[in-house]
């Protein structure tokens, strides 16, 4: 029975493969053409300039080239933020802060030649803060809502309140989006998270890769 990328091989489901220019390249390299030999998908994260493997593979994600030791760190970070946004197209239940700071740890041994028993520890530390990963998932029916009560707040010579905007609404026979009759403060809510939303979405993104820490014992 085989393993690994070759045994997964799903026509409508690439396969992600880390393919930096370090260590088992040539194995990994051997590996895609027999994976598109057998008509798989492949989406790599390849060292920056790497032409070998962007005529192989459907898809390549680049990262800078670096020490081996901080590859397997580097290519973490577009997988991590290609799994979240995959998750938040199939509507998958997702984190979704406002801010998130992340730091990660990892240990790596490494074992010596010697007569005897001898073994490093590297410990790499890496953090990773950004402002823009929170994504509405408002349906078509709450973005007609909100965009109903901005204009009666906002287009209108003189602003219509909340009750008055809840009795049209019920008059009209809508419904809140849990399908409750509407009541002002029912529009208010609507109206503020639907403030806070538009601020959210267009805010200028910030993206803050702090400089790796190792750490050898």
């Amino acid at each position: 029975m085989k393993h690994g990328p070759i045994a997964l091989i799903d026509e409508n489901m690439p396969v992600v493969v880390i393919a930096t220019k370090k260590g088992n390249y040539h194995k990994v390299v051997s590996n895609i053409m027999e994976i598109k030999a057998r008509g798989g998908k492949i989406i790599a994260v390849v060292s920056e300039g790497d032409q070998e493997i962007e005529q192989l593979a459907d898809h390549i994600i680049e990262i800078p080239n670096c020490d081996e030791l901080i590859a397997p760190i580097l290519a973490n970070i577009p997988l991590q933020l290609l799994s979240y946004h995959i998750a938040n197209k199939k509507g998958c239940d997702i984190d979704q802060p406002r801010n998130l700071s992340k730091i990660r740890y990892s240990r790596v041994g490494l074992w010596v030649d010697k007569p005897y028993p001898y073994k490093w520890v590297v410990k790499f530390s890496l953090s990773i803060i950004t402002t823009n990963l929170w994504e509405s998932n408002y349906s078509e029916y709450q973005e007609y809502l909100f965009n109903r009560i901005c204009k009666y707040k906002e287009c209108f010579l003189t602003p219509i309140g909340y009750r008055k905007i809840s009795q049209i609404f019920n008059q009209e026979g809508l419904k809140t989006p849990r399908g409750s009759t509407f009541k002002n403060n029912h529009v208010h809510s609507i109206y503020k998270k639907g403030k806070i939303r538009e601020e959210r979405i267009n805010r200028e993104d910030v993206v803050i890769i702090t400089n790796p820490i190792i750490e050898i014992f």
